[in-house]
């Protein structure tokens, strides 16, 4: 009886190290099979702090608040991001998303009850310290897929800079390349 528990768990042992069981994940949108080597895992740390959808004129609008990871952030990680966002968030076609890189920049509920969702520099509505850490705002109006972000490295009155995904930017009517 010993031997034959110690054959089984060598078996399972070779077999666990071997990678001959596959792990199910699933969720209510997606089932995922996969080998334990092949798991996904992000290259950086998000959080979606929040998301609602809002009639705007005659058309909806999602806004959503994204809290990243700050050493994470980056032109090339940004456009992941917003893709991933944009796959997980397909409807309706207007779409604003707000990133952050410290809980420093995030309103307490209070203070989102209070002064409501706006999401600029220099609002008094915003902690002292918003404008001491790096953030982006990424747009999907229709046709239009861009984002605008804090490039520390040009001036230190936080210039953004301007990415066009698809379509034009209507304020500057660059387009995308």
């Amino acid at each position: 009886m010993r031997l034959l528990l110690i054959r089984h768990l060598l078996i399972i042992s070779i077999a666990l190290a071997g990678g001959l069981f596959a792990t199910t994940v699933s969720s209510p949108s997606w089932t995922i099979a996969q080998q334990p080597s092949e798991l996904f895992h992000s290259k950086f740390r998000y959080i979606i702090l929040s998301t609602e959808v809002q009639a705007i004129g005659d058309h909806q609008m999602r806004s959503v608040d994204v809290l990243m990871d700050g050493s994470a952030f980056s032109e090339e990680n940004l456009k992941e991001l917003f893709e991933l966002l944009s796959k997980r968030y397909p409807e309706p076609q207007w779409m604003d998303a707000s990133v952050l890189t410290s809980l420093e920049q995030v309103k307490t509920p209070e203070e989102f009850d209070r002064y409501g969702r706006a999401q600029f520099s220099g609002a008094k509505s915003y902690p002292p310290h918003f404008d001491d850490y790096d953030r982006a705002i990424f747009m999907r109006h229709g046709e239009n897929h861009l984002f605008r972000y804090t490039v520390r490295s040009i001036r230190p009155e936080r210039d953004m800079k301007t990415i066009v995904l698809k379509g034009y930017d209507p304020a500057t009517h660059k387009r995308a390349s």
